[in-house]
């Protein structure tokens, strides 16, 4: 098994890695195991040389009340994520969040993320056990092929990409920021203020922005 050591931003969209040497003198960093087939099976989460928690990969035949056992005798915060399964030209996966000192065997949280088919992060959903959204905690991205855009006289040349956020189920706010990996070098440059405005500055029917005029996570 391949061990990395690094950090993981929080939406899992990158890893910043770092050699053994390195990470042991940071107070906070990760331990990241990788099975023989290259992905991610394990992350030990460390603050302060002290193992802190644990991420989980389930796979076909594991046990997750028995890992969550084991784990216990370890740390006090555990979460398990299944595999990403595919929905149409989407991803799906799920976490888990169980947190020892509350209802230590009950899922404490539970997120949905949808990737695309370029794993970038379009969707980013805190549910209920049901999979229903907590819609003012939904974040949706939507990747632009865009490269300039004019903002109050200035010129920006770049990538970009619109996060859209949600209140009572409607759209809340619109930010269009630089970069196509969400949270990695994001710099706000432009707020719009309806989905009209989504169309004036980047093009397209409002049907070909169905799925972000809503917070239901599933594409």
């Amino acid at each position: 098994m391949e061990i990395i050591y690094g950090f993981q931003n929080l939406d899992r969209t990158n890893i910043e890695v770092m050699t053994e040497q390195q990470a042991l003198q940071e107070d906070y960093y990760h331990k990241i195991f990788k099975g023989d087939n290259g992905l991610i099976k394990k992350i030990e989460t460390y603050s302060n040389q002290n193992l802190l928690g644990i991420d989980y990969y389930l796979d076909t035949g594991e046990d997750e009340s028995q890992l969550l056992s084991e784990f216990y005798q370890l740390v006090g915060y555990v979460h398990f994520f299944d595999r990403k399964t595919p929905i149409g030209s989407y991803f799906i996966e799920r976490e888990r969040q169980y947190n020892k000192s509350e209802n230590s065997d009950s899922v404490y949280d539970y997120h949905v993320r949808v990737f695309d088919a370029q794993d970038r992060l379009v969707c980013y959903a805190s549910t209920d056990e049901n999979d229903i959204p907590f819609v003012d905690l939904t974040k949706k991205y939507l990747y632009t092929d865009i490269t300039t855009i004019e903002t109050d006289g200035n010129t920006t040349v770049d990538l970009f990409y619109v996060e859209f956020s949600y209140n009572d189920g409607e759209i809340l706010g619109i930010d269009v920021s630089t970069g196509h990996l969400v949270y990695m070098e994001k710099y706000l440059i432009d707020d719009l203020d309806d989905i009209d405005e989504l169309l004036e500055r980047f093009g397209g029917t409002i049907n070909e922005y169905n799925y972000y005029l809503h917070a239901n996570w599933m594409p």
